[in-house]
């Protein structure tokens, strides 16, 4: 019998568990080796190339620059787009130079004569989009510049960035592969300016000038401003008499004075392109309005405000609708004397805020006067109320007012020192009240006004209790003449100086006969217009309490096809 040959039992094992071992570091580094491979060709697959940078090196530029662009039989001194002849050989572009566009741009004057060294900034357009990244270039001596872009831009844009040479933004569309386009500028001027008042006193203060459909770039010390887009305007103030403004395109424009002398308002004066040569002095004499304004001067203790910068704010209100209703918010402390506004004559209430602080008064403007105000700033009060209906229920979005002359039109919005809405509870906390004040004013839509006599003093909040709003009784019937059976109209109860009336705007019935119920008893103006926007036809009425309901008849036949 043949023997067999046989390994302990042990070192069996123990060759089998190097074998494994061994099989498993071949298959780590099989794996390393396949990953090494995988993040390699990942890396190439993902990581862009690198791309041409500006000088900051944050952004690839939209242009690149060219001695010459690529030639083409005809584009030379060609004034429009051609087409490259693909089936044509010699100068037919290459496969590189079929990938991008190419632009050839001239600068010149308006007699044809070439310009050097012309600053411009440019951006590319496709598909009438103004793509990101506006790139700084500069013609050559010649007045010329070669560019080479993406094949996907349809129009580059240009602004000439240069105070003496101008000419309005332009958009040069890329019919071809090459163009070829020629910009005319003109020499900008420095015009000296003679202002003087009728009397012959020299005008002093703010001015601005505007063309009429023309860029303006400024540069003016102490007050210039030089915008962007096509239209800029110079903005300074004249401090001395007669005064220079450089940087004026020759063309038909306004200059505008803004006068801070009491009974002159803003003065406008038109210039014409034949006016505005180098050199030029044009005197101008600004005249008094047939319906002279007055100025309101005010008067700050600047120690009553903060020494850093803090925000504070006016308004004007005025009485009537003759007046000029405006506003203004600062971001510094006032002067001692600041004059707000050049106004309309009539009765204003005049507000100033700042911080917990207000002031206001009643002020009487008289036309060519100035009218002078101190004031005197004191910690705001504040004042709640708790609105119910006839029923004993909380009224929400009940309005707490100041001012007895404003008509509230629903829906409408709280203002601090002004008017306050009510929540679901019913209760309005008016703050930011003036001390001085001893009346104020509650209502809701479709309840009448109620007066409320109120007893402040600095820093404090009043409560006023619960106040039961009466249902409003007016009744306004309203009645069209002569109105088309095919058309419809809409009527609205607004106020009287044509406010509001958004939540009183309704539809006619066909019979011509529309009723507004539950009114409050004050003044109204009636209008009424076709359906679909136009021309309106109104009359002013008034609710009370001897005349609760009022007809209102309108002739509405001379709103034809035409007003609409």
């Amino acid at each position: 019998m043949k023997r067999k040959h046989c390994l302990p039992k042990r070192e069996s094992a123990k060759g089998a568990r190097t074998t494994r071992v061994l099989l498993g570091l071949l298959v780590l580094v099989l794996l390393g080796f396949g990953w090494l491979l995988w993040r390699g060709h990942w890396s190439r697959m993902v990581v862009p190339a690198p791309q041409r940078a500006d000088a900051s090196g944050q952004a690839p530029l939209p242009f690149e620059v060219l001695e010459e662009v690529p030639t083409v039989e005809g584009v030379c001194g060609a004034a429009e787009p051609v087409a490259t002849p693909r089936d044509s050989g010699g100068d037919t572009p290459s496969a590189e130079q079929d990938s991008k566009r190419y632009l050839r741009l001239l600068f010149q004057t308006e007699d044809g004569e070439a310009i050097g060294g012309v600053p411009f900034l440019a951006s590319r357009v496709v598909d009438e989009e103004l793509m990101p990244g506006t790139q700084a270039l500069r013609c050559n001596h010649e007045g010329a510049i070669s560019l080479a872009m993406a094949l996907d831009t349809t129009s580059v844009q240009v602004q000439i960035n240069d105070m003496g040479w101008h000419i309005d933004i332009q958009i040069i569309h890329l019919d071809g592969p090459i163009t070829q386009h020629t910009l005319k500028l003109h020499r900008l001027v420095s015009v000296e300016f003679d202002v003087r008042y009728e009397d012959g006193l020299p005008f002093k203060g703010r001015a601005s000038f505007g063309g009429t459909g023309d860029a303006l770039p400024a540069r003016y010390a102490g007050g210039s401003s030089r915008g962007d887009g096509w239209v800029r305007r110079w903005r300074g103030t004249a401090e001395s008499n007669p005064f220079t403004i450089d940087g004026i395109s020759p063309r038909d424009a306004v200059l505008n004075f803004y006068c801070e002398r009491a009974g002159y308002d803003r003065f406008d004066y038109e210039i014409k392109k034949e006016q505005l040569y180098e050199g030029a002095r044009i005197a101008i004499t600004i005249t008094k309005p047939k319906n002279p304004p007055g100025t309101i001067i005010l008067h700050f203790d600047l120690s009553a405000f903060p020494e850093q910068w803090q925000e504070w704010s006016y308004s004007l209100v005025p009485d009537s609708f003759r007046g000029s209703e405006t506003s203004s918010t600062e971001q510094q402390r006032p002067p001692s004397e600041f004059a707000l506004h050049t106004i309309n004559p009539g009765e204003y209430t005049v507000t100033v805020v700042c911080e917990n602080r207000v002031w206001s008064a009643r002020v009487l403007v008289v036309g060519s006067e100035e009218t002078h105000v101190q004031v005197e700033l004191a910690e705001a009060a504040a004042a709640s109320v708790c609105a119910i209906d006839e029923n004993g229920e909380p009224i929400q979005g009940a309005c707490l007012y100041l001012d007895e002359r404003v008509h509230i039109d629903y829906p409408t919005t709280a203002r601090a020192g002004s008017r306050a809405l009510s929540g679901r509870d019913g209760i309005a906390l008016l703050s930011g009240l003036p001390p001085h004040v001893n009346r104020l004013y509650l209502e809701a839509e479709g309840y009448d006004q109620s007066v409320i006599p109120v007893v402040l003093s600095s820093g404090m909040t009043a409560d006023l209790g619960t106040i039961r709003l009466t249902p409003s009784a007016g009744m306004i019937e309203v009645r069209l003449l002569n109105a088309s059976g095919s058309r419809s109209y809409e009527a609205m109860c607004i106020h009287p100086w044509g406010r509001g009336g958004r939540s009183t705007l309704r539809l006619v019935p066909r019979d011509g006969v529309l009723v507004f119920e539950k009114m409050k008893f004050r003044d109204y103006m009636v209008a009424v217009r076709p359906a679909h926007g136009g021309r309106v036809v109104s009359k002013n009425i008034t609710l009370s309490g001897d005349e609760p309901k009022v007809v209102v008849e309108l002739d509405v036949s001379s709103l034809t096809e035409t007003d609409d």
